[in-house]
Protein backbone atom coordinates (compact mmCIF):
# COMPACT_ATOMS: atom_id res chain seq x y z
CA UNK A 1 0.00 0.00 0.00
CA UNK A 2 2.77 2.43 0.88
CA UNK A 3 4.55 2.00 -2.61
CA UNK A 4 1.16 2.23 -4.10
CA UNK A 5 0.56 5.44 -1.90
CA UNK A 6 4.22 7.16 -3.03
CA UNK A 7 3.30 6.03 -7.12
CA UNK A 8 0.11 7.83 -7.26
CA UNK A 9 1.80 10.90 -5.24
CA UNK A 10 4.47 11.44 -7.44
CA UNK A 11 2.32 11.06 -10.57
CA UNK A 12 0.02 13.83 -9.61
CA UNK A 13 2.34 15.97 -7.76
CA UNK A 14 5.62 15.76 -9.54
CA UNK A 15 6.99 19.08 -8.78
CA UNK A 16 4.80 19.12 -5.28
CA UNK A 17 6.92 20.74 -3.04
CA UNK A 18 8.30 23.20 -5.75
CA UNK A 19 5.05 24.15 -6.56
CA UNK A 20 3.51 24.86 -3.01
CA UNK A 21 3.99 28.71 -2.39
CA UNK A 22 4.25 28.15 1.24
CA UNK A 23 4.06 25.80 4.11
CA UNK A 24 0.43 26.40 4.45
CA UNK A 25 -0.12 25.11 1.25
CA UNK A 26 2.29 22.58 1.46
CA UNK A 27 -0.08 21.64 4.16
CA UNK A 28 -3.04 21.68 2.24
CA UNK A 29 -1.91 19.99 -0.52
CA UNK A 30 -0.77 17.42 1.29
CA UNK A 31 -4.14 16.71 3.55
CA UNK A 32 -6.19 16.76 0.83
CA UNK A 33 -3.64 14.14 -1.08
CA UNK A 34 -4.28 11.93 1.65
CA UNK A 35 -7.63 12.69 2.37
CA UNK A 36 -8.92 11.18 -1.10
CA UNK A 37 -6.34 8.63 -1.21
CA UNK A 38 -7.72 6.85 2.02
CA UNK A 39 -11.45 7.56 1.00
CA UNK A 40 -10.55 5.35 -2.53
CA UNK A 41 -8.07 3.18 -1.55
CA UNK A 42 -9.67 2.03 2.39
CA UNK A 43 -6.27 1.84 3.91
CA UNK A 44 -5.51 0.69 7.41
CA UNK A 45 -2.98 -0.67 9.81
CA UNK A 46 0.23 1.17 10.53
CA UNK A 47 0.13 3.48 7.58
CA UNK A 48 -3.41 4.55 8.06
CA UNK A 49 -1.86 5.46 11.87
CA UNK A 50 1.02 7.26 9.96
CA UNK A 51 -1.07 9.28 8.52
CA UNK A 52 -3.28 10.28 10.82
CA UNK A 53 -0.66 11.25 13.16
CA UNK A 54 0.77 13.45 10.85
CA UNK A 55 -2.72 15.02 9.51
CA UNK A 56 -3.91 15.13 13.43
CA UNK A 57 -1.44 16.14 15.59
CA UNK A 58 1.33 17.85 13.70
CA UNK A 59 0.12 19.00 10.17
CA UNK A 60 -2.65 21.58 11.86
CA UNK A 61 0.21 22.75 14.05
CA UNK A 62 2.20 23.32 11.37
CA UNK A 63 -0.64 24.59 9.10
CA UNK A 64 -1.42 26.91 12.10
CA UNK A 65 1.71 28.57 13.25
CA UNK A 66 4.15 28.23 10.95
CA UNK A 67 3.43 30.66 8.65
CA UNK A 68 3.33 33.27 10.76
CA UNK A 69 6.30 35.36 12.30
CA UNK A 70 5.18 35.06 15.80
CA UNK A 71 5.04 31.09 15.95
CA UNK A 72 8.35 30.59 17.91
CA UNK A 73 7.68 34.11 20.11
CA UNK A 74 6.65 34.26 23.27
CA UNK A 75 3.02 35.10 23.72
CA UNK A 76 0.49 35.37 26.46
CA UNK A 77 -1.89 32.23 28.04
CA UNK A 78 -5.17 33.82 27.77
CA UNK A 79 -8.53 32.80 29.45
CA UNK A 80 -11.70 33.31 27.07
CA UNK A 81 -12.52 37.09 28.52
CA UNK A 82 -8.64 37.83 27.34
CA UNK A 83 -7.10 37.74 31.26
CA UNK A 84 -3.41 36.73 31.06
CA UNK A 85 -2.97 33.21 32.48
CA UNK A 86 0.49 32.70 31.93
CA UNK A 87 3.21 32.90 28.54
CA UNK A 88 4.33 30.34 26.37
CA UNK A 89 7.25 30.09 24.34
CA UNK A 90 5.93 29.63 21.21
CA UNK A 91 2.39 28.88 20.06
CA UNK A 92 3.65 25.57 17.60
CA UNK A 93 3.99 24.07 21.00
CA UNK A 94 0.43 23.65 21.87
CA UNK A 95 -2.27 21.48 20.35
CA UNK A 96 -6.03 22.00 20.80
CA UNK A 97 -7.52 19.80 23.71
CA UNK A 98 -3.99 20.04 24.86
CA UNK A 99 -3.95 19.42 29.26
CA UNK A 100 -0.63 18.52 30.20
CA UNK A 101 2.23 20.67 30.13
CA UNK A 102 0.52 24.40 30.13
CA UNK A 103 2.73 25.33 33.56
CA UNK A 104 -0.82 27.47 34.92
CA UNK A 105 -2.29 26.32 38.05
CA UNK A 106 -6.11 26.24 38.38
CA UNK A 107 -8.64 24.92 40.37
CA UNK A 108 -9.57 22.35 37.67
CA UNK A 109 -7.94 20.95 34.26
CA UNK A 110 -7.38 24.01 31.67
CA UNK A 111 -7.46 22.59 27.89
CA UNK A 112 -6.11 24.58 24.91
CA UNK A 113 -9.34 25.77 23.32
CA UNK A 114 -7.75 28.14 20.53
CA UNK A 115 -4.51 29.12 18.90
CA UNK A 116 -4.50 33.07 17.88
CA UNK A 117 -1.16 33.45 15.30
CA UNK A 118 -2.37 37.06 14.83
CA UNK A 119 -1.99 38.02 18.32
CA UNK A 120 0.51 34.96 19.41
CA UNK A 121 -1.86 33.82 21.99
CA UNK A 122 -2.90 30.68 22.84
CA UNK A 123 -6.61 30.70 24.47
CA UNK A 124 -7.44 27.87 27.59
CA UNK A 125 -10.27 27.03 29.36
CA UNK A 126 -11.84 24.36 31.16
CA UNK A 127 -13.49 20.71 29.72
CA UNK A 128 -16.78 21.86 28.93
CA UNK A 129 -15.59 25.06 26.65
CA UNK A 130 -13.99 22.49 24.55
CA UNK A 131 -17.07 21.39 23.05
CA UNK A 132 -18.79 22.60 20.18
CA UNK A 133 -21.88 22.32 17.83
CA UNK A 134 -20.57 23.55 14.39
CA UNK A 135 -17.84 23.83 12.18
CA UNK A 136 -16.70 24.83 8.87
CA UNK A 137 -14.92 22.57 5.85
CA UNK A 138 -13.72 23.83 2.76
CA UNK A 139 -11.49 22.10 -0.24
CA UNK A 140 -14.02 19.87 -0.56
CA UNK A 141 -13.54 16.16 -2.38
CA UNK A 142 -16.52 14.77 -3.00
CA UNK A 143 -16.84 10.72 -3.93
CA UNK A 144 -20.38 9.75 -3.76
CA UNK A 145 -21.44 12.76 -5.20
CA UNK A 146 -21.05 15.55 -7.64
CA UNK A 147 -21.91 18.48 -6.00
CA UNK A 148 -23.73 19.28 -2.57
CA UNK A 149 -26.56 21.69 -3.42
CA UNK A 150 -29.14 21.39 -0.50
CA UNK A 151 -28.84 20.34 3.15
CA UNK A 152 -28.58 16.38 4.06
CA UNK A 153 -28.71 14.59 6.96
CA UNK A 154 -25.47 12.27 7.21
CA UNK A 155 -22.98 11.07 9.67
CA UNK A 156 -19.04 12.66 10.08
CA UNK A 157 -15.95 11.84 11.53
CA UNK A 158 -13.49 14.32 12.56
CA UNK A 159 -11.07 11.88 13.76
CA UNK A 160 -10.35 8.47 12.45
CA UNK A 161 -10.38 6.84 15.46
CA UNK A 162 -14.19 7.78 16.05
CA UNK A 163 -17.19 6.62 15.19
CA UNK A 164 -19.28 8.45 12.52
CA UNK A 165 -21.72 10.97 14.44
CA UNK A 166 -25.13 12.23 13.06
CA UNK A 167 -24.61 15.70 11.85
CA UNK A 168 -26.67 18.59 9.36
CA UNK A 169 -24.12 19.06 5.91
CA UNK A 170 -25.64 22.50 4.62
CA UNK A 171 -23.73 24.09 1.26
CA UNK A 172 -22.85 27.48 2.18
CA UNK A 173 -20.47 28.29 -1.06
CA UNK A 174 -18.83 27.07 -3.92
CA UNK A 175 -15.88 25.08 -2.11
CA UNK A 176 -17.50 24.79 1.75
CA UNK A 177 -20.43 23.29 3.85
CA UNK A 178 -21.48 24.25 7.36
CA UNK A 179 -21.51 21.24 9.72
CA UNK A 180 -23.86 20.61 12.38
CA UNK A 181 -23.51 18.00 14.93
CA UNK A 182 -26.35 16.54 16.63
CA UNK A 183 -24.46 16.43 19.90
CA UNK A 184 -21.58 18.97 20.82
CA UNK A 185 -17.81 17.30 19.60
CA UNK A 186 -14.52 17.81 21.68
CA UNK A 187 -11.56 19.28 20.78
CA UNK A 188 -12.57 20.33 16.90
CA UNK A 189 -9.12 20.90 15.40
CA UNK A 190 -8.61 23.44 12.43
CA UNK A 191 -6.36 21.65 9.72
CA UNK A 192 -8.15 18.39 10.96
CA UNK A 193 -10.08 16.15 8.11
CA UNK A 194 -14.08 15.67 8.27
CA UNK A 195 -15.32 13.16 6.22
CA UNK A 196 -19.10 12.62 5.33
CA UNK A 197 -21.14 9.13 5.60
CA UNK A 198 -24.19 7.83 4.26
CA UNK A 199 -25.30 4.72 5.73
CA UNK A 200 -21.66 2.82 4.66
CA UNK A 201 -21.07 4.81 1.77
CA UNK A 202 -18.60 7.76 1.75
CA UNK A 203 -19.88 10.81 0.64
CA UNK A 204 -16.44 13.06 0.35
CA UNK A 205 -14.84 14.93 2.97
CA UNK A 206 -12.82 18.79 3.52
CA UNK A 207 -10.50 20.29 5.81
CA UNK A 208 -11.62 22.03 9.07
CA UNK A 209 -11.11 25.77 8.21
CA UNK A 210 -13.55 26.91 11.62
CA UNK A 211 -15.34 25.97 14.28
CA UNK A 212 -18.15 27.73 16.02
Amino acid sequence: VFRTFLQTFNSLFPDFIKNARTITEWVCRWRLFTLGFRIRSGINGIFDTIIDLLNESIFPVIANTLGSPLADKIGNIVDLSGKVLGTHKGIWNYTIGQRKGLGIAAAEPLYVLELRKDTNEVVVGFADKTFKRSLVAKNLNWIAIDNLTEEMNVTAKIRSTQQPVPVKIIPIGDDEVKVVFEDAQKSIAIGQSAVFYQDDVVLGGGIISSVE
